[in-house]
């Protein structure tokens, strides 16, 4: 719902970003499957710190594929926006989401996923003043009916085979 008046344009891209996006969905929920399999088995450090390595590899290669390495400068805004991104944007996220995937069913973590669109959205409208359709407001509005529904139920729907 929040993303269906981009379908009814015109827009040569629009197979190319749903093929990207359910991709990443995927890949989400094969990783949060695995990641809670080894929740109690690893350090979490230890994992947050692998996972940065393995992180850093494709964007090193990338970096230096783009060129000009050297042009880089190392200034004291450089280095604490590096900061802030490295420690609040992956390193304790990563801890949360590990030290939850120990606590919580996997069902009741992975609703939150959903959110992404929603905090894009609001974002969006609150600091770069862009207006929202009624269809995206209901959308939102759904989304957050639906987390707070899978949030109070007690047990993880059984799939039988």
């Amino acid at each position: 719902m929040i993303s269906s008046g981009s379908i009814t344009l015109n827009n040569p891209n629009m197979v190319q970003g749903i093929l990207f996006v359910l991709i990443a969905a995927i890949g989400i929920a094969v990783s949060n499957i695995l990641l809670k399999r080894i929740a109690n088995k690893v350090d979490i450090y230890n994992a947050m710190g692998l996972q940065l390595c393995i992180g850093a590899i494709p964007l090193g290669a990338l970096n230096l594929y783009q060129g000009n390495i050297l042009s880089l400068q190392l200034t004291l805004d450089y280095i604490l926006i590096l900061s802030v991104l490295t420690l609040f944007g992956t390193a304790l996220p990563f801890v949360l989401w590990f030290w939850l995937l120990r606590r919580a069913p996997l069902f009741k973590l992975n609703v939150f996923s959903f959110l992404t669109p929603v905090f894009g959205l609001l974002i969006g409208y609150i600091y770069f003043f862009e207006l929202l359709s009624p269809i995206q407001w209901l959308g939102i509005f759904i989304t957050g009916i639906a987390i707070f529904m899978v949030g109070r139920s007690n047990e993880a729907i059984e799939i039988s085979s």
